[in-house]
């Protein structure tokens, strides 16, 4: 049918290397948020986030992130990375 979107969904694991030190006093508690810029707009929206990993300037995030992959559709991603001041990250 016309105007129908094929899409399917990939499942990604993140990690990172040599991370800088920006903890005073401990290593980096790194998290990673996922974003996907809007169809309608410029705006970037949280779709996902990985877990925290402490004190490791090379995490290995375990958490799978899902992401719908459109076919034939440029689809912008940003992924941040922060270093966490808390366990909390909701």
């Amino acid at each position: 049918p016309t105007g129908m979107k094929l899409s399917e969904q990939i499942e990604i694991f993140l990690s990172c290397k040599n991370l800088p030190k920006l903890d005073i006093g401990s290593p980096s508690d790194p998290f990673i948020v996922i974003y996907e810029k809007g169809d309608k707009d410029t705006r970037y929206i949280e779709i996902a986030k990985t877990e925290l990993v402490k004190d490791n300037p090379n995490p290995e995030f375990t958490k799978p992130i899902i992401i719908d992959y459109r076919f034939e559709e440029v689809q912008f991603i940003r992924l941040d990375i922060y270093d966490a001041d808390t366990a909390d990250l909701s």
